[in-house]
């Protein structure tokens, strides 16, 4: 086989494993939220038993090493999930799943009762939940291409997946059920507590590379048991946010910036929502539906907890709840037909700035929406006055100088609009070009002051900056791919919040894949399925709300 033919094998293999497991990890999330107890909070406490023991038992399915192996490309799985005798709904069985009746909610609130088959391969589990969740009406991911025989060296190279899944490995799922809260404790993390090689207090050392050492995180402080409970969690708070989405209208619910575990924002949530059981049908509230205003979770005080500009209800979590019901109570019918006014009068003044300057606007962190929406009111008026004295000047120039200028225009249209970020007074007093290559300006500028900046250098600097972002994004993309394959995760990332370069980033990629093969077939075992996350320098290996792994870019 020649080398392009390889390449393009070697392709196909790494885009297998990348849609798989995006696949599966798809199928578990649509079901897991479909079929959550806390979407049926109406019915009896019976009905939300069935649905809690059918999760748990799906849980126990996942966990199964046919499914490991189906996630890693590895298709030597024994296929009947029986992990040392903890999956108990398989033994009590005779060695077949049982089968589970499960409620799915449809798009109407309707509800359909299905049965969970879970005795079957990988492909005819995961069809036979395919089949349930689009019949509620979801619109499900495109289902993996099947696999290919793999008949190249060079591709079998790629592949270090054991042919035999470690036993211990999989444990049983603490979630639903509580009662199995401590089955996570496995010989993975056997030295949590008592000194290990570098002592009791080493993974906390980001002094030495001690703290920052991936495989000693792995052998001796990786709880999986706590992985699990913390991804229940994140789909637990998933769920809360959205019964409470449904029973309020809003347009979505965010309480990302609070900082809460997710285990904490469930119950938040959860609150909210027995507010709307208690208050909603007594006609408490003004409006029946809260649409199109999105709620924010925020321990910051605002003057005005309802913004008509951004369209953001705000609550402080550490309130009271009947300081929670009179911000909810100011929502009016007269509240919301103002936002539309002004949205439509910031649609339209954002479309007349973007055609003059030939840019995309955007609004920064710094600048508040009412800011925003006035700095675009006056920017527009200058630049329409502006544009009514050019059209005296324009009538007295020659036609070349016309056709000249109408080129440019074509030729700036065509090489595409850059991105002006509008921050606030205080940022900035002139324009500057980002590492991403969006232009940041400020309220405080003037219109004059804006085409200036952006119709000069500024632009073209700007251009060449997305260029050389995009081929970065498309190379760490590239990498990504390899890492995912290399190590069986499910996902890497970069840190939303932590100063990490993507030059760091590409290079704590390329450290992993210059491991030794065996260094990373180890390593394989214990980060099947998991995420990795990278962040800043001087961070410890450790885990954050979701589960993921959390590595500094100088692990190594």
């Amino acid at each position: 086989m020649n080398t392009a033919s390889a390449a393009r094998t070697t392709q196909r293999v790494l885009s297998a494993v990348s849609d798989k497991s995006s696949y599966l990890s798809h199928v578990r999330r649509a079901f897991l939220l479909r079929a959550h107890p806390d979407r049926f909070r109406s019915h009896p406490e019976s009905f939300r038993k069935v649905q809690a023991a059918a999760i748990g038992a799906f849980q126990d399915r996942i966990s199964a090493s046919d499914f490991v192996a189906y996630k890693s490309n590895n298709r030597n799985g024994n296929g009947n999930g029986n992990e040392n005798g903890r999956n108990n709904d398989y033994l009590q069985n005779g060695g077949k799943w049982k089968k589970h009746d499960v409620y799915l909610e449809r798009k109407d609130g309707s509800i359909q009762k299905h049965i969970l088959d879970l005795d079957g391969s990988v492909e005819i589990v995961l069809k036979c939940l395919t089949k349930a969740l689009k019949s509620t009406g979801m619109s499900m991911m495109k289902e993996p291409e099947p696999e290919e025989p793999a008949a190249s060296a060079s591709v079998t190279n790629l592949n270090h997946i054991q042919n035999e899944n470690n036993d211990e490995g999989f444990i049983k799922p603490n979630y639903p059920n509580e009662n199995d809260a401590d089955i996570g404790s496995n010989n993975r993390n056997r030295n949590r507590n008592s000194n290990g090689a570098f002592g009791s207090s080493s993974r906390f050392d980001v002094n030495t590379r001690r703290g920052r050492d991936l495989m000693h995180f792995l052998t001796n402080h990786l709880d999986e048991g706590e992985i699990i409970k913390r991804q229940a969690s994140r789909i637990d708070a998933t769920a809360a946010a959205l019964v409470a989405r449904q029973a309020y209208k809003f347009q979505a619910i965010d309480g990302t910036g609070l900082g809460w575990s997710s285990a904490s924002l469930a119950k938040c949530l959860l609150s909210l929502t027995k507010l709307n059981d208690e208050h909603g049908h007594s006609g408490k509230f003004n409006v029946s539906s809260f649409y199109p205003f999105r709620l924010l979770l925020s321990n910051d005080e605002f003057h005005a907890k309802v913004d008509l500009y951004s369209g953001t209800v705000m609550l402080n979590p550490n309130s009271t709840q009947i300081q929670w019901l009179d911000t909810l109570v100011s929502v009016t019918e007269e509240a919301k037909e103002t936002l539309e006014v002004n949205r439509c009068i910031l649609q339209d003044n954002q479309s007349f700035v973007q055609n003059a300057l030939n840019v995309s606007m955007k609004n920064g962190h710094s600048c508040s929406s009412h800011e925003y929406h006035h700095f675009l009111a006056e920017i527009s008026n200058s630049l329409s006055n502006l544009h009514d004295n050019s059209d005296s000047d324009r009538h007295d120039s020659s036609d070349s100088s016309h056709n000249e200028n109408s080129n440019s225009s074509e030729l700036a249209l065509a090489l595409g609009r850059v991105v002006a970020v509008v921050e606030t007074a205080q940022a900035g007093r002139r324009a500057i070009v980002t590492k991403k290559g969006q232009i940041r300006i400020s309220t405080g500028m003037s219109a004059k002051d804006i085409t200036k900046s952006v119709q000069s250098c500024l632009r073209q600097v700007a251009r060449e900056r997305v260029v050389t972002e995009n081929n970065t994004r498309k190379r760490i993309k590239e990498l990504i791919t390899l890492v995912r394959h290399d190590l069986s995760v499910s996902k890497v990332s970069k840190a939303r919040y932590a100063a990490v370069s993507n030059e760091q980033f590409i290079d704590s990629l390329t450290a992993l894949l210059n491991l030794e093969d065996d260094t990373k077939v180890t390593m394989r075992d214990y980060l099947v399925d998991k995420s990795l996350v990278v962040t800043g320098s001087r961070r410890t290996c450790h885990l954050i709300d979701d589960g993921s792994i959390v590595i500094p870019f100088d692990w190594r």
